[in-house]
């Protein structure tokens, strides 16, 4: 209720020139209310029922259903979180800008949602039960900080996501599990220390590869923004993170001496 009055509060006043002050409390104002939000809720309720049926026509494939509900996100109340903004840019007279600046410091984060499943693949592997997957990560650590450019005389027509930079990292933990699979309480045991490990090993890739999953992350992030907000517009596809470029310069390097070695 809240964001509903506040939209028509900030939506009436955007109507005419405002200055600079005005944007950034707005702004701080609405970053105010998703973290007492956070804090108020114990879980943030991601989806609250999925179902999937494979269709008939690859029956010989696949068939069956999936269904998935109460998909909760769980340890955001806990966390420790900043998010503010401020005046950027003084010189710009078009637009204003705002940094915005989100961090996020959350002890325990875990995925929790209740599944059932009755699937089958090429009349050869079922898959079946009823039961709850949990996924948890621990110390999972966000800096996100970005510019917000806003056009002065067209405040909710061009607003554009700017510099958007992502430092994003966590540890594994030995908590995720699946219940009642194939509805036995061994093979469920097995299945969940395997998704353990399976994370653990995530977690090892993840951290090696950091510094560019975070620049490809952050750099979609910023398109898919900017995409929402400018519909019309053709968002430029390419990424400027330099360990994309440098992997697909030491590809072509190695195509380029197998070509050699062949001729």
């Amino acid at each position: 209720m809240k964001f509903f009055a506040l939209f028509f509060v900030f939506a009436a006043i955007s109507m005419s020139n405002v200055d600079a002050d005005f944007i950034t409390v707005a702004v701080n104002i609405i970053l105010s209310i998703v973290t007492r939000n956070m804090e108020r809720r114990e879980y943030v309720e991601l989806i609250p029922k999925y179902r999937y049926e494979f269709p008939k026509e690859i029956a010989v494939l696949a068939a069956g259903s999936l269904e998935l509900k109460n998909i909760r996100l769980y340890g955001l109340k806990e966390a420790h979180k900043v998010m503010a903004a401020k005046d950027g840019a003084k010189d710009n007279s078009t637009h204003y800008v705002e940094n915005v600046g989100i961090y996020l410091n959350v002890p325990e984060i875990f995925l929790e949602l209740e599944y059932d499943a009755d699937l089958g693949f090429v009349d050869e592997v079922p898959i079946y039960g009823t039961g709850n997957i949990r996924l948890q990560l621990s110390k999972l650590l966000l800096n996100l900080t970005t510019e917000v450019s806003i056009n002065k005389q067209q405040l909710w027509k061009d607003i554009t996501v700017e510099d958007l930079t992502l430092d994003f990292g966590f540890r594994h933990s030995s908590k995720s599990q699946i219940t009642n699979f194939w509805r036995n309480k061994t093979v469920s045991g097995i299945l969940s220390t395997t998704i353990n490990i399976l994370v653990e090993l995530f977690s090892m890739w993840f951290n090696y590869e950091k510094e560019c999953i975070n620049c490809i992350v952050g750099e979609s992030i910023q398109k898919a923004a900017n995409e929402i907000l400018h519909p019309k517009n053709e968002v430029d596809s390419r990424f400027d993170c330099e360990c994309l470029r440098v992997c697909i310069l030491g590809t072509l390097s190695k195509k380029s001496l197998t070509m050699r070695a062949c001729f």
